[in-house]
């Protein structure tokens, strides 16, 4: 064996071997320092860079009238979070000197002296949070952190982050605001503030509003915020999950006639204070609903502070009994099956007796029962001639090509109600058919009442109700698009000409003479329908009054219906409902004239 020659070891090799031996034990006791002694530190600096999967949250599809006009709006806002766990806040800053530890209960008070710079705005109590605090702390799964203020104005997120205390967070989010307030709002429904839809045109079309969120992997600094440029999104399918906003409906209402409406139903109200008032104007050559307003107001920014039910459309959702508005079928009836507009049937004597029940006309005696006088004098005696005359088939059969009984009004809505008779035609007797010729015994809705009025005015050609006009993405691309229709010829062309005279007669020299347009002829027919009472029968003080017509009488514009449900101080639609009319359709005529012009 070849023995070591320790004389060939020099001197350097000696002093090199010892530096690095100094070196490495400098080294383990920087580490053991470092990580063992202060390994809390670094606990808590770790996670803060940690990969971390995510949830991009996408912006809900909005909605706006037939000119653009925005009807909902996703508002930035900010939420504030702080951390359960921690007894000491540090002020963070990147070289970590000067750190500024805080106890919890400095953090607390500094924190909501920060929010409540806004009085009335925001109003956090800095013994009730930590209250809050110290409750999930002694809880066994207590929440790590806990949501102080949220829906706050954006401004919070920069003061928040300024602050710069590990465990005192903002986050950004998106709350869904209306920033027209009660207009079309029972048209439109409501979201939750976090986007959630709830009721109306908001839940019926989130398929189209909703979008998609994306999901993503990203590292995240030491305040807990996503660092962009490390964003890696999942991908599944071939697919990668980003982000897809939701797509924007542009509706057939037009926000300048649904103000007019809705104004005009305000200033009635206050007059009669009625239980609940509706008004809509539609365009008769393809029954685009260009306002739907309701009475009371309400306001979907505050729907948690309404009784369930107050939400309600009341155009499309309640029922009623249409009264003399339905008598306009009867004639139109009469006229299409060949009846003369000046035929006699016979005289009006006031009443006329079924049995025990009598049948009363509120405005004769009159003289000649003809297609003229019912129309203008309002006469059930003389509806109830005409259905006799036609038959109880035909006035079942004119009523449903009419859309007012036994069907829908399309489904635009997704909540329309289907109007009924309460009573199978097979089984009416001569009362039953007296009934359904003036507008009793069977329910109809607002929207169907005034689409039906749309066919007289459009010819006689029926068209489904619109409320869609389009549905887009934000990249353009058409997902619907309303196109006219061909429509359903209910009635002649002759017939609906005969029925336009007739109704403005009404209004030249009837009972509708309250509706009087300065400008052009208009149309129209008013009803007062007393209400059926359960236990009670038919009211002697709640009716439901109303007035439809269109105009101009010669290539009518628009169609109008109002409905006012137990009005105080008056029974007649002449009184209570007419005027609205002639408010609603004189002020939209002009601003559609003005229009065209520009």
């Amino acid at each position: 064996m070849r023995k070591i020659n320790k004389k060939a070891i020099s001197g350097n090799e000696v002093l090199l071997f010892g530096i690095f031996t100094v070196l490495m034990a400098l080294i383990i006791i920087y580490l053991f320092l470092y990580t063992i002694c202060d390994w809390k530190h670094y606990k808590d600096q770790v996670p803060e860079y940690q990969v971390k999967e995510y949830v991009e949250p996408q912006e809900r599809g909005n909605f706006y009238d037939r000119n653009g006009k925005p009807l909902t709006q996703n508002v930035d806002v900010c939420r504030v979070n702080i951390d359960t766990r921690r007894d000491v806040f540090v002020k963070y800053d990147n070289q970590l000197k000067n750190q500024c530890p805080i106890t919890l209960k400095l953090a607390v008070e500094l924190l909501a002296k920060t929010l409540n710079q806004d009085p009335g705005k925001v109003n956090v109590d800095p013994e009730e949070l930590y209250k809050r605090i110290m409750e999930e702390r002694s809880k066994p799964k207590g929440k790590k952190s806990i949501c102080v203020a949220q829906y706050l104005d954006i401004k919070y997120y920069d003061m928040i982050n300024k602050l710069n205390y590990r465990g005192i967070t903002a986050e950004k989010t998106v709350m869904r605001y209306y920033p027209e307030g009660t207009l079309a709002s029972r048209v439109i429904g409501a979201c939750k503030r976090d986007g959630e839809p709830l009721e109306g045109l908001e839940l019926k079309y989130s398929k189209y509003t909703e979008g998609q969120p994306g999901k993503f992997r990203a590292q995240r600094d030491k305040l807990g915020r996503v660092l962009e440029n490390t964003k890696v999104y999942k991908v599944e399918n071939g697919k990668r999950l980003e982000k897809v906003d939701g797509a924007d409906i542009y509706l057939t209402i037009d926000a300048n006639i649904q103000n007019y409406a809705e104004r005009a139903l305000n200033e009635m109200a206050g007059a009669y204070n009625p239980a609940v008032a509706m008004c809509i104007v539609m365009d008769p050559k393809t029954s685009e609903i260009l306002a739907m307003a309701n009475y009371p107001k309400y306001d979907p920014n505050n729907h948690n502070k309404y009784e369930p039910g107050m939400s309600k459309n009341y155009a499309v959702q309640n029922l009623y009994e249409p009264g003399s508005t339905s008598k306009v079928f009867t004639i139109a009836m009469g006229i299409d099956q060949g009846l003369g507009a000046d035929q006699s049937f016979g005289g009006c004597s006031n009443v006329i007796s079924f049995g025990k029940t009598q049948v009363k006309c509120d405005h004769g005696p009159h003289g000649a029962c003809t297609p003229r006088n019912i129309i203008a004098k309002s006469c059930n005696i003389g509806a109830w001639y005409v259905g006799k005359k036609c038959g109880k088939n035909k006035v079942y059969e004119y009523l449903r090509a009419f859309g007012v009984v036994d069907c829908t009004p399309g489904d635009e809505f997704g909540y329309e109600a289907k109007s009924r008779d309460w009573t199978p035609v097979k089984k009416w007797s001569n009362i039953d058919t007296c009934n359904r010729s003036f507008g009793q015994g069977y329910q109809t809705s607002a929207l169907a009442m005034c689409n039906a009025y749309c066919a007289i005015a459009n010819g006689g050609v029926y068209h489904t109700p619109k409320i869609i006009r389009e549905i887009k993405t934000r990249d353009n691309k058409i997902l619907r698009e309303e196109k006219v229709e061909v429509g359903q010829r209910i009635i002649s062309q002759h017939t609906a000409s005969v029925m336009a005279e007739l109704l403005a007669g009404c209004v030249k020299n009837g009972t509708g003479r309250p509706a009087k347009l300065p400008d052009c002829q208009a149309t129209g027919k008013t009803g007062s329908a007393q209400k059926w009472i359960v236990g009670e029968g038919w009211s002697k003080r709640e009716y439901l009054v109303s007035f439809i017509g269109f105009a101009p009488e010669k290539n009518p514009e628009l169609v109008c219906a109002v409905l006012v449900d137990y009005p105080k101080g008056s029974t007649y639609g002449a009184v209570v409902a007419a005027p609205v009319w002639r408010k609603v359709m004189e002020q939209s005529l002009k601003y559609r004239m003005n229009s065209v012009k520009n």
